[in-house]
């Protein structure tokens, strides 16, 4: 039988009488027993229904249905979900997984060892034998003299300007051991760069490291004398082929009568400078046996020599950089 059962229909229905509006015997007690199982049955179809109409697992269960879980929602721990319970049985939301990949897969990348806050460490480059951390600076300009240290003891170093004072330097800076520190100049400074005896003075006789910042941006001519005096090795280098000055120290078997001792005992050996002296001469031919005559000026007039054997140089860089040793 196909259509929709009308239960009030049949609640309300008129029990059955004939044409005469006579009932037969019994016929009341049975109408009354179908139209209860009728009822019966509707009921039970209507609580079927009901259930249908719920999730499988929650049908009859009085609970609600579970909401649909989003993407990235964290999930309740199965312990103690249902019914809650105490601190260490209730339901904990377990943390979102830690990204621990990079963006093209794998695991993430440890930083290198010794690697600082901008990204990057280590010594300066180019020093002319040793390099040390740069740490001072002094003097303006966009072209530079980077110095170390090669010694045991501290040293101060002082650029001096062509045309001013011998003993008082237009900037300074002060090494430890192993140190770099910058000279700085403007284009158009002429001079040279020397080291101060242990008790801080600065006394004509001492080695220079002689420069020559052009108005183009170039260290142009730079050199190493030590015409005056030599109170320091100077090893000068521009890192792109120039290599003037050297590294040695000789002044311990400088002949006495050249050579001058402060009170530190570091030792100047006296320079040729006009060559008026016996002492002067006596310096000068002990350097030039112990350094030859292409690494440094001896003499006044070593440029004129022989190519190879003087001691003239050039340069198309703007930063320079030499070491300062034992004399």
């Amino acid at each position: 039988m196909s259509g929709t059962l009308d239960v009030n229909g049949l609640q309300n229905s008129q029990p059955y009488s004939d044409t005469q509006g006579t009932q037969p015997a019994g016929a009341a007690s049975e109408i009354k027993q179908f139209e209860a199982e009728i009822q019966k049955l509707l009921q039970e179809l209507e609580a079927s229904l009901q259930g249908a109409a719920q999730s499988p697992s929650q049908a009859g269960s009085g609970q609600p249905a579970a909401e649909p879980q989003t993407a990235g929602q964290p999930q309740a721990a199965a312990t103690g979900a249902a019914g809650g319970g105490s601190a260490g049985g209730a339901a904990q939301a377990a943390p979102p997984a830690a990204d621990t990949a990079s963006a093209g897969g794998g695991a993430p990348q440890q930083p290198s060892a010794g690697a600082d806050a901008g990204g990057t460490s280590g010594t300066p480059q180019g020093a002319a034998a040793t390099s040390g951390t740069s740490t001072t600076s002094a003097g303006s300009g966009p072209n530079a003299i980077e110095i170390t240290d090669t010694t045991s003891k501290p040293m101060t170093i002082g650029e001096f300007k062509n045309g001013g004072s011998t003993t008082t330097p237009s900037a300074e800076i002060t090494l430890q051991p192993g140190q770099t520190g910058t000279l700085r100049y403007q284009n158009g400074d002429a001079g040279y760069d020397a080291k101060a005896d242990s008790s801080g003075q600065f006394e004509p006789n001492a080695s220079r490291l002689e420069y020559e910042a052009d108005a183009d941006g170039k260290m142009k001519y730079p050199d190493v004398s030590y015409i005056d005096g030599r109170n320091a090795s100077i090893s000068l280098t521009d890192g792109s082929g120039l290599n003037k000055g050297d590294d040695k120290s000789i002044a311990a078997g400088a002949p006495a009568d050249a050579v001058q001792t402060d009170a530190a005992g570091d030792k100047t050996i006296a320079g040729y400078y006009d060559g008026s002296t016996a002492q002067m001469q006596a310096g000068a031919n002990y350097m030039q046996s112990q350094l030859g005559t292409g690494g440094a000026y001896l003499h006044p007039n070593d440029d004129t020599l022989p190519a190879g054997q003087n001691p003239m140089s050039g340069t198309q860089s703007n930063t320079l950089y030499a070491d300062f040793g034992n004399a």
